[in-house]
């Protein structure tokens, strides 16, 4: 419950129109193949100068059990956050958490309880800026799934390597 005003906050900014009128929204479509499985996401992100941040809907299909109930195919929608260069190619790096995850979380879990249990993830890469409006990018990400499958039960964590390609269209 402590960070719900955060979360809070952070939705309001990507949502507000606090940013200058030099802002960059773009619409991205990205594809990574992972250590046991597949990825895929669809996102937006905005900027100013060096950061950027957005939401990214993503469909992750793993050989291994990445979720509660034996689950091997989640739909995470990701809060993320970055720094990249402002030029035309540009190494950049993201970090993301996994907002609906961390809020169910944050409200079913006491107070006390030490370890977070939200899904997160951690990417660099390189980014080209073909024109203006488009952009490629390819990245190598690591993500974290952290479950348990009840209260008694140890925590589970599967953290697999991906590597991708992304396309981004600036609006």
């Amino acid at each position: 419950m402590k960070y719900i005003p955060l979360y809070i906050t952070m939705i309001l900014c990507l949502t507000s129109n606090a940013y200058s009128m030099e802002s960059d929204v773009r619409f991205s479509i990205s594809t990574e193949a992972m250590e046991n499985g597949t990825a895929s996401s669809v996102g937006i992100q905005t900027g100013v100068g060096i950061f950027y941040s957005g939401l990214s809907l993503n469909y992750i299909e793993s050989s291994k059990v990445i979720q509660r109930s034996n689950r091997k195919i989640i739909r995470p929608i990701y809060l993320f956050v970055g720094l990249k260069a402002p030029r035309k190619l540009s190494p950049y790096i993201e970090a993301g958490i996994d907002l609906p995850e961390a809020f169910i979380d944050d409200l079913l879990n006491n107070a006390e309880e030490s370890e977070a249990q939200a899904d997160y993830y951690f990417a660099g890469g390189l980014e080209f800026k073909a024109t203006d409006k488009v952009s490629f990018s390819l990245y190598a990400k690591k993500y974290n799934f952290i479950f348990r499958e009840n209260i008694l039960a140890p925590t589970i964590k599967t953290r697999p390597h991906s590597y991708g390609a992304g396309v981004s269209i600036r609006f």
